[in-house]
């Protein structure tokens, strides 16, 4: 089983055993400065309750912080990704560093990005996850460059301004555009 995926803001969605769709750099053609107003807060969804923090405004460093429950009790879970856009596309990308003993960790390479589709406007926070069948099949059909490694993750090749339109086109459905993750900013 891999371990959780961590992204920032994404502490709730978490790969169950499951495959991954992964870059071996961010998503986004630059950082986006974040205004800290808008980024930094308490944020709700159903149970959970994450803290974000805005680190470095201008280089898009996002942290959030939640509790995860083990077996052996409550422990804080810190994670630091950060937010690129490419023109209005906004991705979250968070580097992903398996544990030495992960035995299921991402083949030998670079460390994988995981990421996400994000909107913020006034309290609200959209997260679009890939869909990873739709992704696999993609890479299959050679719409998007990468491959499916051994652990049967999509592990995406860089990705070229056509790409990134495919991926957020709702026809192409590549998103989970009819499932995403919302978030209620509760406090500041």
């Amino acid at each position: 089983m891999k371990r959780p995926i961590a992204w920032p803001l994404m502490a709730i969605v978490l790969v169950t055993g499951c495959d991954a769709v992964y870059t071996r750099q961010p998503i986004g053609d630059e950082p986006l400065a974040l205004e800290t107003a808008q980024w930094q807060g308490t944020w709700l969804n159903g149970e959970v309750v994450m803290l974000t923090t805005v680190l470095d405004a201008d280089n898009g460093k996002l942290q959030t912080a939640w509790l995860e429950r083990g077996e052996t009790g409550a422990r804080m879970e810190v994670v630091v990704g950060e937010v690129r856009h490419s023109g209005e596309r906004v991705y979250i990308n968070s580097l992903d560093e398996p544990d030495e003993a992960d035995e299921s960790a991402p083949e030998s390479g670079s460390p994988p990005y995981y990421w996400a589709r994000i909107q913020v406007e006034e309290r609200k926070m959209t997260v679009w996850m890939p869909r990873m069948e739709a992704f696999r099949k993609a890479v299959e059909e050679g719409r998007l460059p990468g491959r499916i490694d051994a652990d049967e993750n999509v592990v995406l090749d860089r990705l070229e301004p056509d790409h990134l339109a495919l991926i957020d086109s709702p026809e192409a459905n590549l998103l989970q555009w009819s499932e995403p993750l919302v978030l209620v900013r509760v406090g500041d």
